[in-house]
């Protein structure tokens, strides 16, 4: 949707309120349309999933991904932790320590790692896991191949997933909301309506006008339109290729991040319990402006760690990214601009 913008400043309320109270029943109109088919929708979801986040994987089934990614990420955290406690190294790799049974056996049987403390053939927390001689050999290899050494990776069906269920077209607002996040502000009533249609048909919005106007400013308020958290999950892996997706300098988690370095504090199951490999954050705002090209809405290849960082508009997937002052000439080239 395109919105011309002509003039933003800023006011006391009681002249911002007098402004505003001349919307016509034509833009009421276009309002309530998007909110409408967006609360149809709504309702047709509820049924499909209720959960707003992943829900604790009870078996490997719930992990849906390779089972070599987690022995793989197993050794690589013992060659860089040392000697682990089992409930240490499910912290680490985020997942419930139940989990690690099975790899934990397959891994003493190819004699790649050893058990040191007390404990049956099985897995318990009095249990430490080292690399052996071949094991430490093998992990060396796979950081070769991939640094990465954090919490097991998503699957990329599973992410794509959670990112319908979290979609900002699922986000209603209505005359009320814009009208708090505008108050004081003297802005055109036409344009404001069309800010809450376009927020709420989920799609893309142009803002143009002339320099100086306040475009810049009036997207910075439309920020404040997004609410609720989403989750993010640290890493992605589709083909065997690690993406690392949570970016600490543009995701905010609700809590505090807890370091992987000791295990949860509890592991009674509660109601809004969710898979550790997600966090758990307000939904992301990411600006980019005239130096913007093509490459950087590309995966990112980290020659020095051998695994992908995810593209601009990957992060803020749940969100809002915003351009702002868009270099089109870096962009898009025209097929005739070098004819002669």
């Amino acid at each position: 949707m395109e919105m011309e913008i002509n003039k933003t400043t800023s006011a006391d309320p009681a002249q911002a309120k007098e402004i505003t109270q001349g919307w016509s029943t034509d833009n009421q109109t276009l309002l309530r349309s998007f909110r409408h088919r967006k609360l149809d929708a709504a309702e047709r979801s509820v049924t499909e999933d209720s959960r707003r986040f992943p829900p604790p994987p009870s078996s490997w089934h719930d992990l849906d991904i390779d089972f070599a990614i987690i022995t793989k990420l197993i050794l690589k955290h013992l060659l860089t932790g040392g000697e682990l406690r089992v409930d240490i190294l499910a912290a680490r790799l985020a997942i419930p320590p139940s989990l690690l049974e099975e790899p934990i056996q397959f891994l003493r049987k190819e004699s790649l790692i050893e058990a040191k403390g007390a404990g049956s053939d099985g897995i318990s927390g009095a249990m430490h896991y080292s690399l052996a001689a071949r094991g430490r050999e093998q992990a060396g290899i796979y950081v070769e191949e991939s640094a990465y050494c954090g919490p097991l990776p998503v699957s990329l069906e599973s992410y794509r997933k959670q990112c319908e269920r979290q979609s900002v077209k699922r986000q209603i607002i209505d005359r009320k909301r814009t009208d708090e996040i505008f108050d004081g502000l003297v802005v055109r009533p036409e344009t404001i309506t069309q800010i809450g249609a376009a927020f709420n048909s989920g799609r893309s919005a142009f803002l143009f006008g002339p320099a100086g106007v306040g475009k810049t400013f009036l997207a910075h308020q439309m920020v404040r339109l997004l609410h609720g958290e989403i989750a993010i999950p640290h890493a992605l892996v589709t083909d065997g290729q690690i993406i690392r997706i949570f970016d600490p300098v543009n995701h905010k988690p609700v809590e505090p991040v807890v370091g992987t370095l000791t295990p949860a504090p509890h592991l009674r199951k509660t109601a809004d319990a969710h898979d550790n490999r997600w966090l758990i954050c307000h939904r992301p705002v990411i600006i980019s402006g005239g130096e913007l090209n093509l490459p950087m809405l590309d995966l990112q290849y980290q020659r020095d760690t051998h695994y992908y960082d995810a593209p601009l508009q990957m992060k803020a997937n749940g969100g809002l990214f915003m351009i702002d002052d868009l270099a089109v000439r870096h962009a898009i080239r025209h097929p005739c601009s070098t004819a002669g």
